[in-house]
């Protein structure tokens, strides 16, 4: 959750917690409600957001450590005994030859995903010149099933990341509809405390929102509000009337 989002949802809070007796005002009953929707999804939008953010970092690890493992352990080894095989194959050497060459890129995983299968097919294809030259029988299942496995956690660590930034997109919606509540509010309870200039400062500094330009853009934010959210409540002598 960026910064901006923590401090809109701090100010929605205060702002329900100030109107926390308020909540059988027939007034901003409704708006109210609503705007405790908007902290429950802002909340789990950012258990979810910080969540799959972790999950994919470490899915970014994980999906190194295969690529490192599957060029190392299985491509190498196949692309080493290669060159004992291209005597053998006559005609098909200069072919296999072209097949048998690393991703030029070590970061390109989908390049290397393709080269995997490319290799496994080619140790198939000459599998008793390999197999002389010194690989398993099964070693290009072996190379297949490393580089499946490999799709595996890159379409997995995908999702996720698609998931995140849905969370990211949900968290910018009720912001926005969060501050549009705020506002409602604040054009129903304003006009109910004018006679007390006090609670009015308080409510004010509460709900305070400025607009500030951002690429030429004008951006709704918020001052950090410090508040005591007991006035308009705690005093059931003097609370809102509807």
């Amino acid at each position: 959750m960026h910064g901006t989002q923590k401090k809109y949802l701090s100010m929605f809070r205060r702002v329900r917690e100030l109107l926390s007796a308020e909540t059988e005002n027939a007034l901003i009953a409704a708006p109210l409600k609503e705007l405790d929707g908007i902290i429950t999804r802002m909340s789990d939008h950012g258990i979810t957001q910080d969540t799959l953010h972790r999950r994919t970092r470490a899915f970014t690890v994980t999906i190194g450590d295969a690529a490192r493992s599957l060029r190392r352990d299985l491509l190498r080894p196949a692309r080493l005994a290669s060159r004992t095989v291209f005597p053998t194959v006559d005609n098909g050497a200069t072919a296999l030859r072209s097949v048998m060459r690393m991703p030029s890129r070590s970061g390109d995983n989908e390049a290397l995903a393709v080269a995997a299968h490319a290799f496994a097919n080619s140790v198939e294809e000459h599998a008793a010149a390999f197999a002389v030259a010194g690989l398993p029988k099964d070693f290009s299942a072996r190379i297949r099933k490393a580089a499946d496995e490999f799709v595996a956690l890159i379409d997995t660590r995908s999702k996720e990341d698609q998931r995140r930034m849905a969370s990211t997109q949900g968290l910018a919606v009720e912001s926005q509809r969060g501050v549009a509540i705020v506002r409602l509010l604040d054009a129903l309870v304003e006009p109910m405390l004018r006679s007390d200039a006090a609670r009015l400062a308080e409510w004010r500094k509460a709900t305070r929102i400025r607009s500030v330009v951002s690429g030429g853009v004008a951006v709704p934010t918020l001052e950090e509000p410090v508040v005591t959210p007991t006035s308009i409540a705690g005093d059931t002598s003097t609370k809102v009337a509807a």
